[in-house]
């Protein structure tokens, strides 16, 4: 037999799914990409990163103002944890909006026209990564360019 249905935001939902969105556990990591972290130190990981982007971690390292050598020797360094934030916030504001990690790569690899053709994978390579925020904040907004 089904779970009985509640109402929830004018929506039938199974009482499951109700229990799960009310979990303070899974609203509060609802942010969190784990795939993205250091199980060991929970920051943030820059060849993760990399790999989640499909790009190699000297691309990153000049994104972020750092040595290849010095990243792929720390690549969870408390000095990179801020700008790597500013691009996993992306990532994931991209991956709420679009869906799954295929859709999310093929958007930042398009070019867009925003960004004069560029891709937006270049303008956060090229340190403008809040521009690239700024589009998708004011796309959730309901501001269209």
């Amino acid at each position: 037999m089904a779970e009985p249905e509640h109402q929830n935001a004018e929506h039938m939902v199974p009482k499951a799914v109700v229990a799960e969105e009310l979990s303070p556990a899974k609203s509060l990591m609802a942010h969190v990409q784990e795939q993205l972290h250091d199980p060991r130190t929970g920051r943030l990981d820059a060849q993760r990163i990399a790999q989640a982007l499909r790009i190699p971690v000297s691309r990153l390292a000049k994104t972020l103002g750092v040595s290849d050598s010095a990243l792929q020797k720390n690549p969870t360094s408390g000095s990179i944890q801020g700008p790597l934030g500013r691009i996993v916030y992306a990532i994931t504001t991209l991956e709420r909006v679009l869906g799954n990690e295929e859709q999310v790569l093929k958007w930042l690899n398009a070019p867009h026209p925003d960004f004069g053709g560029r891709t937006p994978l270049s303008v956060i390579e090229g340190g403008r990564v809040d521009a690239v925020i700024g589009l998708l904040e004011g796309a959730l907004a309901g501001q269209m360019s």
